[in-house]
């Protein structure tokens, strides 16, 4: 690895990148950026993440290799890695136009055995690995897209069309092969899946694919990131190791998916979308099977190992349970106060609503909202005059 030093510039990106991709967040100038240059990659950090920053050009190093070889495909030229401390969620985001690039946001270390459920050693290598999945995935060129992208350049990545339950759904299946734990298998997902089986209450095709307003349960990130690497899983369990790359090589190979990427990159210039069109043809070339065939397969095919949970747990006992707030859909990382006379949480509104954190009696009376806006963890201070929390977003 080698460095190089730049002075008050936020490089490639800039700050318009930051400020549209990452929520109207705005960049100091006044921080002084250096570069680690790797074969592959050159990664951009700032002032004391130097240390993250190490750690990501390792991770994306061991990324390239690992996908290149299950995708069989090797995107050319250097890829832009920004590292930044920038908010205190953990996330990161993938960019293909102009150029291959993608950013991590730094985040306390125990994320990655968390939320995240993986056995990665740090927070910088399960984000690394996810967004570099999505480099390796979308930016896939074959036969005619190939050609085509030599002729005009980046504008043709028939990959930004997927559906978001592939775009999603691919990098999370990588890292449970890779790791064999990822939020493929979180317990948190499970719990959702028991619970779609229980209810017969499955998502629909479209629901998965695409992200639009949704109030109801589960919310469309959860769907295409959650359901999503399952989806994958099933088509190779049952059609081949090979059916993943056979859809990619349908897709980037037909015509009108190849000049179909230039309108997608005029409607979302810059970041992947799932802006796909009916997919049905691409999934039966490479099944010989279409939608909704094959979603009602999938649903069959989870049923057996979730039943096998449910029966678990069903001869264990299940604990009994009540519930205390009147607010749905997410809520999460609840916290005693010392004194045990609230219990705080954070809650995550569904479209229409604020989120925050939020407070309630142990009786569930006296419902009141504390913190509005994004939501991470939280700790109430051993006192119980104050609490402390991750600002997410």
């Amino acid at each position: 690895m080698k460095y190089s030093f730049r002075i008050a510039v936020v490089l490639f990106l800039g700050v318009l990148v930051f400020s549209t991709a990452a929520g109207a967040q705005f960049v100091d100038p006044g921080l002084t950026w250096q570069t680690i240059e790797t074969p592959h990659f050159r990664v951009h950090f700032h002032e004391n993440s130097e240390g993250m920053a190490q750690l990501t050009a390792v991770a994306a190093e061991e990324a390239y290799e690992w996908w290149g070889e299950k995708l069989d495909y090797y995107p050319s030229g250097k890829i832009e890695v920004v590292v930044i401390d920038l908010q205190d969620g953990p996330n990161g985001f993938a960019n293909l136009v102009p150029n291959n690039q993608f950013v991590n946001f730094t985040a306390y270390a125990g994320f990655a055995g968390g939320f995240a459920n993986s056995e990665s050693s740090s927070w910088e290598e399960v984000v690394t690995f996810h967004e570099y999945g999505h480099i390796a995935d979308l930016d896939y060129v074959s036969g005619l897209s190939e050609t085509f992208r030599n002729i005009f350049g980046r504008v043709i990545v028939p990959g930004i069309q997927e559906p978001t339950l592939l775009v999603e759904g691919i990098p999370t299946y990588g890292e449970y092969l890779i790791r064999g734990s990822s939020r493929a298998n979180e317990p948190r997902v499970s719990m959702m899946l028991r619970t779609m089986v229980l209810e017969n209450n499955f998502p629909t095709y479209q629901e998965a694919s695409f992200y639009y307003n949704r109030s109801e349960w589960p919310f469309p990130g959860s769907i295409s990131h959650d359901v999503g690497p399952w989806f994958i899983r099933y088509l190779e369990d049952t059609y081949g190791e090979e059916t993943y790359m056979m859809i990619k090589k349908h897709q980037a190979e037909n015509p009108m998916w190849a000049i179909g990427s230039v309108v997608g990159s005029l409607i979302v210039p810059g970041q992947f979308a799932g802006v796909s069109g009916d997919f049905n043809a691409i999934y039966e070339q490479a099944t010989g099977k279409a939608m909704p065939e094959l979603w009602t397969e999938i649903k069959a095919w989870l049923r057996t190992p979730i039943n096998e949970q449910i029966q678990d747990i069903e001869a264990q006992g299940i604990t009994p349970s009540r519930q205390l707030s009147q607010w749905a859909f997410f809520s999460t990382n609840s916290r005693w106060s010392p004194d045990g006379e609230w219990l705080y949480y954070t809650h995550g509104g569904s479209p229409g609503r604020f989120g925050g954190i939020r407070r309630i009696r142990p009786g569930g009376t006296d419902g009141q909202a504390v913190v509005s806006g994004g939501f991470g963890d939280l700790a109430v201070t051993r006192d119980g005059t104050g609490f402390i929390y991750v600002w997410g977003g």
